[in-house]
């Protein structure tokens, strides 16, 4: 178990000695940054049966594996579940506005809009981060 600590550890140190000389700092695949710098937020709550939430969270997990994030802009999706299973959220930041428009607007996108809007009611707002507390 020692072992293994301090191969871990190791492995932290070398990311952060790759972000001091790159500014870069490399996370996880299953973890996410919120940026609170130029970056655009696109917040999407949808209302849906809780019998239909899974069906939805893998329609939109397809789609951002199939489609979003290979668009231009795209920096990083979090789809959250409610725990009474009323509720599912896309958050998403992307470089600009414009990148969240053409995605929109990308033909290659639209089954999976239309599945979604099938399965539950959304309501999508942009944001800007305002604060960050940790």
């Amino acid at each position: 178990m020692e072992r293994h600590r301090k191969r871990v550890w190791r492995a932290v140190n070398l990311l952060y000695d790759i972000y001091d000389h790159v500014g870069v700092f490399i996370v996880p695949k299953k973890e996410a940054v919120i940026r609170a710098d130029d970056t655009v937020t696109f917040i999407n709550v949808f209302d849906v049966e809780p019998s239909k939430q899974q069906e939805l969270i893998n329609v939109l997990n397809e789609g951002v594996e199939k489609v979003i994030r290979k668009r231009p802009g795209f920096i990083s999706v979090s789809i959250l579940a409610s725990k009474d299973g009323t509720r599912v959220v896309n958050y998403a930041q992307w470089r600009s506005l414009d990148d969240i428009k053409a995605t929109r607007e990308d033909p290659s996108a639209a089954p999976y809009a239309q599945k979604s809007a099938e399965l539950a009611k959304a309501t999508p707002h942009v944001y800007s981060v305002a604060s960050i507390h940790s």
